[in-house]
């Protein structure tokens, strides 16, 4: 599962239990997921400057 498809499943539901369970993973998996794409796309900015 991609790290975008868990953001955007969180959007969409406005929840991380719903879009878990809609992803079939835990609230803390997709949790994780978010905390990874947060530092991957920090370090793409610290990268740029």
């Amino acid at each position: 599962m991609g790290l975008l498809r868990a953001l955007l499943a969180i959007v969409d539901s406005g929840s991380f239990s719903i879009a878990a369970a809609q992803l079939g993973r835990t609230q803390s998996a997709i949790s994780l997921q978010i905390k990874r794409l947060a530092v991957a796309a920090l370090e793409r900015f610290e990268q740029r400057m």
